[in-house]
């Protein structure tokens, strides 16, 4: 697992091992933050990135200070392993999913007790809080997509089509599309209010993992199980960008806040920064075509 802090200058990384890992991208110089007992499952970074809270196989959430040598804050509730963790955008609440079935939406600062919502009747893989932080989207392994409140006890908006357990799950910055990575190797892109068929897109030629938006909306990057990342402009109808040659499963994936970069985790135990060049604001491809026309 690996993702950016807010500003990219920073990646953590979390790993088999159990360790939790900060590296600084200028000097590439890493140092340990956190343990599990056993292999971390997931990661994420909070807004302001002073917090990273990491999930295990063990069932333990722990969420970490960036600065200082304070212990972990450690959450316990799931049974089995915790599969993901996502902070809200501001900070307060994370949300946790388990292979107990269940969706728990933590308070950090410990004035209330963790909402628990039974999200599927075996697990879910994913959770992610939307944009303006009032809902919560899960993945799971009956296939479906759910979106529930994130701090009251009400009926969760489904959304089927899957075929298979669906991996992962992102919002668009705008909240209004909500993208699922499944089994069935497909990425859908569904309206948040559940009206209309989704979008399908196809590629990958097994189980997709990940998928993430970039920054201004415009792209959807899903990596998974055939060792690719797969990269679609979410406004036109066209083949994606297919980015390969990893030699191993791609596990996880990221864009950078200016959407100049993707970071990617795979199963070889590494993580990786490579530029998108076709992802980038059309003013600076521009730009680049210009400078590169006149060294020529």
């Amino acid at each position: 697992m690996a993702a950016f802090a807010p500003g990219g200058r920073r990646v953590f990384s979390g790993g088999v091992d159990g360790t939790v890992r900060v590296w600084d991208r200028p000097t590439e110089r890493d140092r340990v933050l956190t343990r599990h007992d056993a292999q971390v499952t997931g990661l994420t970074v909070s807004p302001d990135g002073r917090r990273v809270a990491s999930t295990g196989m063990e069932g333990l959430i722990k969420v970490t200070d960036v600065e200082g040598d304070a212990k972990p804050l450690v959450l316990r509730g799931h049974e089995g392993p915790a599969w993901t963790a996502a902070f809200s955008p501001d900070g307060r609440w994370l949300a946790s999913a388990g292979k107990d079935g269940a969706l728990r939406v933590w308070d950090l600062t410990g004035a209330v007790p963790p909402l628990t919502r039974w999200a599927d009747t075996n697990q879910i893989r994913h959770a992610a809080f939307s944009p303006d932080g009032r809902h919560v989207a899960t993945g799971g392994q009956d296939g479906t997509v759910r979106i529930w409140d994130a701090h009251r006890d009400l009926p969760p908006l489904v959304l089927r089509g899957h075929r298979g357990l669906v991996w992962a799950v992102a919002y668009s910055p705008d909240g209004r599309r909500l993208a699922s990575a499944g089994t069935d190797g497909t990425v859908r892109i569904w309206a948040t209010t559940g009206r209309g068929e989704p979008q399908v897109l196809r590629g990958h030629q097994s189980m997709v993992w990940a998928v993430a938006f970039s920054a201004d909306g415009r792209w959807v990057a899903g990596t998974g199980n055939d060792g690719t990342a797969r990269i679609w402009r979410t406004d036109v109808s066209a083949p994606p960008i297919t980015v390969g040659g990893f030699a191993a499963p791609v596990e996880s994936v990221q864009f950078s806040g200016d959407d100049e970069l993707l970071l990617t985790a795979h199963g070889d135990g590494t993580a990786r920064l490579w530029r998108c060049t076709a992802c980038e604001p059309i003013g600076d491809l521009l730009v680049r075509a210009d400078r590169r026309l006149a060294r020529e």
